[in-house]
């Protein structure tokens, strides 16, 4: 881990919400679930690179890791920058805690446990806690 990242392919606090956060911290709020968006992201690339294919999208890859079913929190939007606004209009923004760059989009990662897992139509929402 650098002093500033926890993981070379994230980038920690893309909106700079959490400044008196420090790094660490919120290296310890993402768990395993960056580890996972690598491993579907080498898996995807080795596939490419050999000829074969690899037809299994990010958010099937999460499912079959995480282990249970992912139930999409239905009714929210995901900004260009990550933010994500729930449905109702009590509940106030949230800034991603992590952005991803994958093949498949940006994947950003919230408190709470939850995620945005690019599709290919914008973003599935769910938390994986």
């Amino acid at each position: 881990m650098t002093p500033s990242n926890c993981f070379q392919e994230v980038i920690l606090d893309p909106t700079k919400s959490f400044k008196a956060a420090e790094p660490r911290h919120l290296c310890e709020a993402l768990g395993v679930l960056p580890y996972w968006v690598n491993d579907w992201i080498s898996a995807s690339s080795e596939a490419a690179d050999g000829g074969s294919s690899y037809d299994q999208d990010l958010k099937a890859f999460m499912e079959q890791a995480y282990g249970f079913p992912l139930v999409e929190i239905e009714g929210g939007t995901v900004a260009e920058d990550g933010v994500y606004q729930s449905k109702y209009e009590d509940d106030s923004p949230m800034p991603p805690i992590a952005l991803i760059q994958t093949p498949a989009g940006k994947y950003f990662q919230y408190d709470y446990g939850i995620v945005a897992i690019p599709t290919s139509d914008g973003h599935f929402v769910t938390r994986m806690d």
